[in-house]
This record gives C-alpha cells, structure tokens and sequence, in this order.
C-alpha cells in the first residue's frame, strides 16, 4: 500500500466531534453540580449544629444534675445546721452564768481551806478553841478600796484577819503557832494580842491575829 493511500484512510477515518446540545445546557449542568455542592455543605453544617446541640445538651444535663445535687447536700447541711442552732445560745447562758458566779465569788475566800491550812500549821500539843475569820467590806464590795491599810504601823495592808484562840503548852509552842500562821497562803503578820498562865494547867492561854491578804481571794487565785 502506498502512502497515498494510507493518508487517504487515515483522512476518512478521523470524525468530526459536532456539539448539537441547546446552548446553555453546560452552563445548566455546572449549575446543578454547584447546588449538590451546596446542599451537601448545608448538609454538612446542618449536622454539625446538630452535633453542637446534643453536645451542648448533654453539657446543660450535666450541669443541672450538679446544680440538684448541691442543692440537696444545701439543704441537708441547713437541716444540720439546726440542730446546732441552739449551741451558740448555750454558750452565752453559760458564759454568763460564770461571769455572775466570778462576780459573786470575786471578794471571797475559800474558807474551808484556810481552816485546813490552819489546823496543818498548828502544833500538836497546842489546842484551837475558837476561830474567827472576817473580810473587811471596804476591801471586798465592789468598788471597794481593795485593800484597806494596817491600823498598826508595823502591820500589812490586808482584806481582813483572823483571830485564833485557844490553849497551849508554853509561851514556846505560842510563838511555833505564829511561825505556822506565817506559813499559811493568804495570812500574814501574825501577832499575840494576848498570852497567859492558863487556870488550873500549867499551860498558857493565847489569842493570836493575822492579817489576810488581797492573796486568798478566790479572784487572785
């Protein structure tokens, strides 16, 4: 075959591509692939708000389970609370009742453990007929001086005195009395108003004084 001939065949073969479409049918169809794009972009979005909302949703329910939850331990912290709401109350009855028991024991002595303290200090072979224990109210009434001065010039200022009375064997174990009154808490200066031959016995009658101190006050102690 000559080459005029194959050129010849290969003319004929080739066809011509003709575009018989209305025109404006491209434009259509790019149109309707634009809207699937879209749609499914809206579809998109659509599910993701939807996805937001469960989301979001989820996040309000768990909040409003905690926001019930502290409300109810609210409300059974209140309830405890009332039980407790009368503590305080208590508490100022009572700090009152010490604060009237302080103002009435304030100006007092604990006497019973001044006549202990007494009866320790006192020799065995001297007797103790009566003893006489007295506060001076200038020194102890609210308000009062305090203290009230010695009327003897050796003497201590005090809140009032003791006197002892009684028996003993000897000037000697008179003045081992005044060494033990000396020895007491809250007593001091003690002194022998009186000492003499007792009748009948070989021993001395004595009447002693002492001083007691702003010291044996309960409010000091």
């Amino acid at each position: 075959m000559s080459f005029a001939t194959l050129e010849a065949v290969a003319t004929q073969s080739v066809v011509a591509r003709v575009d018989l479409l209305p025109e404006g049918f491209d434009d259509a169809r790019r149109f309707r692939r634009v809207q699937l794009g879209l749609g499914a972009g809206l579809l998109a979005v659509v599910g993701l708000v939807g996805l937001a909302a469960v989301i979001g949703a989820g996040h309000v329910r768990a909040a409003e389970d905690a926001l019930a939850a502290e409300q109810t331990r609210t409300l059974q912290l209140q309830r405890q609370q009332a039980a407790y709401r009368e503590v305080p109350v208590v508490a100022e009855q009572l700090d009152a009742a010490r604060s009237a028991q302080r103002a009435v024991t304030a100006f007092d002595v604990s006497w019973f453990g001044m006549l202990d303290a007494v009866a320790a200090n006192t020799p065995a072979a001297t007797s103790v007929t009566t003893m006489t224990l007295t506060l001076d109210p200038a020194a102890t009434a609210p308000g009062g001086a305090g203290i009230v001065p010695a009327a003897d010039p050796l003497g201590v200022p005090g809140v009032g005195g003791v006197t002892v009375v009684g028996t003993a064997p000897s000037q000697d174990a008179v003045a081992s009395l005044l060494e033990g009154l000396a020895r007491v808490p809250g007593l001091a200066h003690p002194l022998v108003s009186s000492s003499t031959a007792a009748a009948g016995t070989a021993g001395v009658s004595y009447t002693t004084t002492a001083t007691i101190t702003p010291d044996a006050l309960l409010n000091q102690q």
